[in-house]
């Protein structure tokens, strides 16, 4: 979904989404929390984020846009993190509780 992408959500996708998931009706919907392209040219990898307020907000208010758009919650799947940004203020976990906080989506966590 690009979830931390700075493009607009691609509401065909979100469309075609909704479609499988009221034929299939899953148990959970999840989506790794990162992004993945930039002006519709996708990395094919899940790039980590800078962990700041500014990207809490906009990640959450992308998420609250899906999950209004499917009509039911989503996951969000943290990511390998294999680079730091300079600007990032808080830890990695910090972030992710902040951000399902804001957005009001669960936590898609590895089994013990």
């Amino acid at each position: 979904m690009n979830l931390g992408g700075s493009d607009p959500l691609c509401e065909d996708y979100l469309a075609q989404l909704d479609s499988l998931i009221r034929r299939f009706e899953p148990a959970w919907i999840s989506d790794h929390l990162c992004w993945v392209a930039v002006e519709a040219r996708y990395a094919h990898d899940l790039l980590p984020l800078p962990y700041t307020d500014e990207t809490i907000l906009h990640v959450s208010d992308r998420i609250r846009h899906v999950q209004e758009r499917l009509g039911r919650r989503i996951l969000i799947e943290d990511v390998s993190s294999y680079l730091t940004y300079r600007y990032s203020a808080m830890p990695e976990w910090e972030f992710l509780a902040a951000v399902a906080n804001e957005s009001d989506c669960g936590i898609l966590s590895p089994s013990p």
